[in-house]
């Protein structure tokens, strides 16, 4: 549905623009949030589908249109599923119809709207999604299977393998095992988060992440497992990985655009001035979230590492390359405690043959640090953030020192962040629930 708001008026600067905006097609309020273009002033439209053609319009005002000149006028295009679009004059095309003008080929705009109404039933149901990870962290059986159920749906019973009239004679754990009881988590995590990893079936990378562990020593596996689980390694990162998904689904929203643009989008726009935009001004949210997950992912590369090791040494603690040179001098990793200790930026070169290596190798740990340290900057007529590398006082500021990146950018290698994060879970899955266990393979 698209409402053509007309013109409406800055409250701060009187500037007067065109509005128009694309509802997606869920039932809770809908909220555009967006600078003016004059002034930089936030302006916000909260839009409740289920009560006909009511709107509230914050720091602007709808204004009759003059016969003559609106067309010369800003337009502003929204879309909370789609890049918005703000251009110097009038155009008749909607976010929508931009953006099946740029599906590459193959891509179907269907599919992406099919992406968007799963996404529309988990925002409308986030207490619901973000209750699991409570359930889980507290070992509430009964009530995760009940939250399993109503996200899973028809999925349910095939996902889950149990009915309802079992959950309902349930008692605290009865006769499930805590291992189990991580399987009915994960299982149901793996499958809600389709909609953010290309909607590709979970069975594909189990499948191909099994091979990859029926490779390994079974007696090596066991020993590093436990070792991990001595030190805490494995929960604590449960903990930390839960909490992202949680952010990622609570603020799914501001990532829909991004999504659809690196998924389905030819970018027509790259190298050019883009009229594409963000309905939101979340950046300190989106920012935190891209660093949040740059370190639960470093946190996992303990695993990654000490199964490569298994493969390549026979034993999860001995590397074969021991040594790296860097421009200040040789750096030494001779087992997972000197790997751990070292900077997130460093520790990737001694990650060679590992699982998702090239993914790695594009993780930027100076943005990560940037944001960490509170050395960006935001602009809000660009929507572009600027990010600073440099430390000292009296380095000189040049091209090295600095990065520049639009929020659809940064809010597209958030997803990419994510699907790692996500791959790397499934490993953990897998090697927590199944491959690390001695009782777990033995009719072989």
């Amino acid at each position: 549905m698209n409402w053509n708001l007309g013109q409406l008026e800055c409250h701060f600067c009187n500037t007067q623009f065109n509005c128009s905006i694309g509802l997606s097609n869920k039932e809770t309020v809908q909220v555009f949030s967006f600078c003016c273009h004059q002034c930089s002033g936030i302006l916000s439209i909260e839009i409740d589908p289920t009560k006909g053609t009511n709107y509230k319009l914050i720091n602007a005002d709808r204004v009759e249109r003059p016969e003559k000149g609106f067309l010369d006028l800003r337009s502003v295009r929204l879309h909370l599923d789609f890049p918005a679009v703000v251009t110097d004059g009038w155009i008749p095309f909607s976010p929508f119809t931009i953006a099946a003008l740029m599906l590459r080929q193959g891509a179907n705009i269907e599919h992406y709207r099919a992406v968007t109404s799963e996404l529309n039933f988990y925002s409308e149901n986030i207490l619901t999604l973000k209750s699991i990870f409570n359930f889980h962290k507290n070992g509430k059986a009964k009530q995760l299977y009940l939250a399993s159920n109503k996200l899973l749906r028809e999925n349910f019973k095939s996902v889950v393998g149990v009915d309802l009239d079992y959950i309902k004679s349930m008692t605290i754990l009865d006769n499930i095992t805590t291992r189990d009881f991580d399987i009915i988590f994960y299982k149901t995590l793996l499958v809600i988060s389709e909609v953010l990893t290309k909607g590709e079936n979970p069975d594909r990378e189990v499948k191909e992440l099994s091979s990859y562990f029926t490779s390994l020593n079974k007696e090596r596996l066991y020993e590093f497992h436990s070792y991990l689980t001595g030190n805490s390694h494995l929960r604590n990162s449960a903990v930390t990985i839960n909490n992202i998904y949680s952010d990622i689904f609570s603020n799914e929203e501001y990532f829909r655009p991004s999504i659809f643009l690196s998924d389905y989008s030819e970018m027509p726009f790259k190298g050019k001035k883009s009229p594409l935009r963000l309905v939101s001004e979340k950046v300190g949210v989106i920012l935190n979230i891209y660093k949040d997950l740059v370190e639960v992912i470093s946190k996992q590369y303990i695993v990654i590492v000490g199964l490569r090791n298994i493969k390549n040494s026979k034993s999860y603690d001995v590397f074969k390359k021991r040594t790296v040179h860097m421009s200040w001098g040789a750096i030494s990793a001779n087992n997972l405690a000197e790997f751990s200790s070292l900077d997130l930026g460093v520790k990737t070169r001694f990650m060679e043959g590992c699982l998702y290596y090239n993914d790695l190798k594009a993780i930027s740990s100076r943005i990560r640090n940037s944001i960490a340290h509170n050395n960006w900057e935001y602009n809000e007529l660009t929507q572009k953030v600027t990010f600073r590398f440099t430390k000292n006082v009296d380095e000189k500021s040049n091209h090295k020192n600095s990065q520049t990146k639009t929020m659809l950018e940064i809010n597209s290698e958030v997803i990419n962040l994510f699907r790692l994060m996500h791959k790397l879970n499934t490993v953990n899955y897998l090697f927590g629930c199944f491959y690390g266990h001695r009782d777990f393979g033995n009719e072989d």
